[in-house]
């Protein structure tokens, strides 16, 4: 696939991406990536948020089109993002489709014509220690695709997994494996399980002397240890943040703790860490409200090796600007967001009522609107330059060194 290609189903994986994060409150938003057998390459967006009405999903791709009004307050948009998407895959040779339930959640399909490559992969287990194959791993989580996730991350591996959905089932495969005198290696269980949590799981499993030598992994949403963990009585080896990812996975597998040595890990380590060197670079405040593109952002300045802060809104940003002991040479500014939108973010930096920080800061505008007249309205709220979305890695580089941050 071309660069132009690949920019314009970024942009259209992206919007339906921020969409589903952004209207599911609870359960989860899935992303898949297949080859079909007619040469598309296909993306199916899938989340347990609000849903759409049955009445309102034959409008959805139209211009301006929101299903909800009153949600335009909560959350910034135009109502173009889907009709965009459309427009983007039919010329790419595709299509679009939405399977909605009202209050259930949703599913965005969405082709675009695929070339043929020559260029093939490296196995997975050429990088992988060969301290874990034949080992042997009991995943424990209600979500399906969290399960299948786990078997894609470690199958390669050469990991035995097993799944199951909840505390008891898993309590049943266990007693199962250590009659067969297949005993398994692993436990890994979402703390948040149905009925018995995966703490409980896990002083259950301690508390039988058959499972002595299991070592429990237990994943959460939360960002460190939960509390509850501390307690003598659990009998947990160690604790993953959701969502997973195979380094995090297989590196938390590999430490002595869980079975494994400082070889093991180290060997995984260098197998797959950057060698990049990392030197002082300026610091610069993104002022992003879309979760997908904080992520893409981020991810730029890091691979540049840039220091970054982020802030969720504008008046999120002001408070940093006022508060953060460390002193921004750039801020990148989204336009479109809630509570306090990028101009008038910019206005009140330039401002600087409180002669808190520097008001003459490089602000660079990240705008989705193309329009005429637009690049007209940054510089009127006293931005310096932007950079319509989606842009690549080299073109944030380019501005950031134009504007002294290099």
């Amino acid at each position: 696939m071309d660069k132009n290609r690949s920019r314009q189903s970024k942009t259209s994986f992206i919007n339906l991406l921020s969409n589903a994060i952004k209207f599911t409150q609870r359960g989860e938003v899935v992303l898949r990536v297949e080859d079909t057998d007619n040469e598309l390459l296909k993306f199916t967006v899938i989340d347990t948020g609000s849903g759409i009405p049955e009445d309102k999903q034959t409008q959805l791709f139209s211009k301006f089109m929101q299903v909800d009004s009153s949600s335009t307050r909560i959350h910034s948009g135009t109502g173009l993002g889907l009709a965009i998407s459309k427009q983007l895959s039919e010329m790419m040779g595709g299509y679009i489709t939405v399977q909605s339930v009202w209050q259930q959640g949703s599913i965005f399909c969405f082709t675009v014509k695929s070339e043929s490559s020559c260029q093939t992969s490296a196995p997975i287990s050429q990088s992988m220690p060969t301290f874990l194959r034949g080992k042997r791993l009991l995943v424990v989580d209600a979500l399906s695709s969290v399960r299948q996730s786990v078997v894609n991350f470690l199958t390669e591996a050469g990991v035995e997994v097993q799944c199951v959905d909840n505390a008891q089932n898993a309590l049943k495969a266990l007693k199962h494996a250590h009659g067969n005198e297949k005993p398994l290696d692993y436990v890994l269980t979402d703390l948040a399980l149905p009925g018995i949590n995966g703490l409980e799981l896990s002083k259950a499993i301690g508390d039988d002397h058959r499972f002595s030598g299991l070592s429990i992994i237990v994943m959460t949403t939360e960002l460190g240890a939960p509390e509850k963990a501390q307690n003598p009585s659990v009998k947990m080896t160690d604790f993953l943040s959701k969502p997973l990812t195979p380094d995090a996975l297989i590196s938390v597998l590999l430490t002595p703790k869980c079975g494994g040595s400082k070889f093991d890990q180290r060997q995984f380590q260098l197998a797959n860490s950057s060698k990049k060197d990392v030197q002082k670079k300026p610091n610069i405040l993104v002022v992003e409200d879309n979760y997908i593109n904080q992520q893409v952002v981020m991810e730029m300045l890091k691979n540049l090796h840039y220091h970054y802060h982020l802030a969720e809104n504008g008046q999120e940003a002001l408070n940093v600007l006022k508060n953060h002991p460390e002193t921004f040479d750039l801020i990148l500014m989204d336009c479109q967001m809630p509570l306090m939108n990028g101009y008038d973010t910019t206005r009140n930096i330039r401002a600087n009522t409180l002669g808190k920080y520097n008001k003459d800061i490089p602000i660079i505008a990240l705008t989705a609107n193309a329009m005429k007249g637009d690049n007209v309205k940054c510089f009127e709220a006293g931005m310096n330059d932007y950079l319509a979305k989606p842009f690549q890695s080299e073109q944030l580089a380019e501005i950031l060194h134009k504007w002294g941050c290099s």
